[in-house]
């Protein structure tokens, strides 16, 4: 397999994120050669016309991306309520890339890959599970509202995709019931289950260590398509979660330079000479 651009740079790991505080938002601006990259790493919100999003506009406005990329898989943009509560930032900078006519998609390896890359660790019931719970932690972290039976059969049936190394159970809530029972009973009932289970910053259960390898899957996948886009000469904009944008930092410094420094309050990231 051909060698990619950011193998050769050091992702900070989950153990030096937790050393110390860090600041939210981040935000980064990096130059090579014809190339320019501005990284907005914010706190995952679902209120619309929050400061989240006049970050994401005044840096997005100030640097005029030639491409852009956003977190996660879902398409929806908006910046009304009843979109921004349900599907947070990303929709805005979808929204912000249509309205301008810059070419957009999602940051995220392919779900594939990132299966098979976790089924050298866990079950493949664990890994469905994971991904399960999360979606349940994050649809009541978005709007307050638990997913019913019915929807959680209906995730664990269409969210993965098919592949003959890959179980398809527990595909049902029932299914899913007994799995957490009999293999991870600590957790209680699938309905409790929240965000901190899955942070990739502590360890509390499983899932948990889950979140972190699954992390610096995408943190390296990351790594390796902006620094591509970079070194084509594009101007790229990204808005993501403020944890990766930090362990991307000094991967991307190494390999860009060290981030343009400006004075509190002012724009980081500016378009250069175009």
């Amino acid at each position: 397999m051909a060698a990619k651009l950011g193998d050769s740079h050091a992702i900070m790991s989950y153990d030096e994120y937790s050393s110390t505080d860090r600041v939210v938002p981040y935000v980064r601006a990096y130059e090579f050669k014809d190339g320019q990259l501005c990284v907005v790493g914010v706190g995952h919100t679902y209120t619309p016309g929050d400061e989240v999003s006049g970050l994401i506009w005044s840096e997005w406005t100030a640097f005029r991306p030639t491409v852009a990329f956003f977190e996660g898989t879902d398409w929806t943009m908006g910046t009304g309520p009843e979109v921004m509560e349900r599907y947070g930032e990303p929709a805005f900078v979808r929204f912000m890339a249509f309205v301008n006519r810059v070419p957009i998609t999602s940051i995220e390896p392919d779900l594939v890959d990132e299966i098979q890359h976790l089924q050298r660790f866990w079950s493949d019931q664990k890994i469905r599970s994971f991904y399960a719970l999360r979606w349940a932690a994050e649809r009541v972290k978005a709007n307050g509202s638990v997913p019913s039976s019915e929807e959680m059969s209906s995730f664990l049936q269409s969210y993965f995709p098919r592949l003959d190394s890959f179980s398809t159970s527990p595909g049902s809530t029932k299914e899913l019931e007994v799995f957490l029972s009999q293999n991870m009973p600590a957790l209680g009932h699938w309905k409790n289950s929240n965000l901190d289970w899955f942070d990739p910053t502590i360890s509390t259960n499983e899932f948990n260590e889950i979140a972190k390898e699954s992390g610096r899957f995408r943190d390296r996948a990351m790594l390796d398509v902006l620094l591509r886009e970079v070194h084509q000469g594009e101007r790229v904009f990204i808005a993501v979660g403020s944890v990766h944008a930090h362990m991307l930092g000094p991967a991307l410094a190494e390999a860009l330079g060290e981030s343009k420094v400006v004075p509190d309050g002012a724009q980081q990231c500016v378009a250069g000479d175009i």
